[in-house]
């Protein structure tokens, strides 16, 4: 079953016999009693934390989300927002524009496309490089006022944007 299904299954089950929320003199409840049920019989909350595969803590945010909105389903605090690290379209084609200017410096490009691939044919770089050399060089050449990217991200960004530039190899051939 779904995480989602399965809580919104769990909170069926709890709000079937929930004690109400107010006492009956008028006064908001400071705990609200459950019963715990397995195929329709009352269990304790162990037996029912093992029957229906659920952590302590688990079941407590549960029982908490149904006292604050009810039963509906939960969402994640940061659900639509953007991550404050995300790399922005900007950062993004600085890294593609220096690779370009690397490979169109540096590079040995091929005549045409090998088989089977797109029809851009490849740049192969000198084999005397490395992908950590060229990132300390485009940290050098980056202006201080602009965000610079990580490593991983500089490698993330080569091997999807830019593929067809290679650093050259003995098999490669160049």
């Amino acid at each position: 079953m779904e995480k989602n299904a399965k809580v919104l299954y769990l909170m069926g089950i709890l709000q079937d016999d929930r004690s109400s929320d107010v006492t009956k003199r008028g006064i908001k409840r400071q705990r609200n009693r459950y019963t715990f049920k397995f195929s329709g019989k009352v269990v304790c909350r162990r037996t029912f934390n093992v029957s229906y595969d659920i952590g302590r803590s688990a079941l407590k945010g549960i029982m908490s989300h149904m006292l604050e909105h009810g039963v509906v389903p939960r969402n994640h605090g940061n659900m639509g927002r953007r991550p404050k690290h995300a790399l922005c379209f900007d950062d993004v084609q600085r890294v593609v524009a220096y690779l370009l200017n690397c490979a169109e410096r540096e590079g040995i490009p091929l005549p045409a496309a090998p088989r089977g691939r797109d029809n851009i044919p490849p740049a192969y770089l000198p084999a005397s490089t490395t992908k950590l050399d060229l990132f300390h060089d485009y940290l050098q050449n980056c202006a201080s006022d602009i965000r610079i990217v990580k490593l991983t991200a500089f490698k993330s960004i080569w091997s999807s944007c830019v593929p067809h530039i290679r650093i050259a190899s003995p098999w490669d051939g160049v």
